[in-house]
């Protein structure tokens, strides 16, 4: 198993408390784990962001594909249950194969 871990801050720019859930496309058979969420929702790891605070999150993600020779694009997607509103960022996924 080979595991990646990102950084990944949400902003809530509201004045009532929101949660939101992540997604990660791109790696097939991946687990991904946020450090200090809550319960998942709708089983998606989830995590809840006060009024007018902005939250840091660790985000591992892990998976068994460790023979890749190249990065592998990843494209997270932060969902805001509350609207269904869908917020997306790159990056990519590396093995020891893949850093040289």
């Amino acid at each position: 198993h080979i595991r990646n871990e990102y950084t990944v801050r949400i902003a809530n720019m509201l004045t009532t408390q929101r949660a939101f859930t992540l997604e990660v496309e791109g790696l097939q058979d991946s687990h991904i784990e946020i450090i200090g969420g809550e319960a998942p929702i709708n089983g998606r790891p989830s995590v809840s962001v006060g009024p007018d605070q902005t939250r840091e999150l660790r985000v591992l993600i892990t998976s068994q594909d460790v023979d890749r020779d190249e990065p592998t694009s990843l494209e997270f997607k932060i969902r805001d249950e509350g609207d269904g509103e869908i917020t997306m960022a790159r990056d990519f996924f590396r093995t020891p194969h893949s850093v040289r």
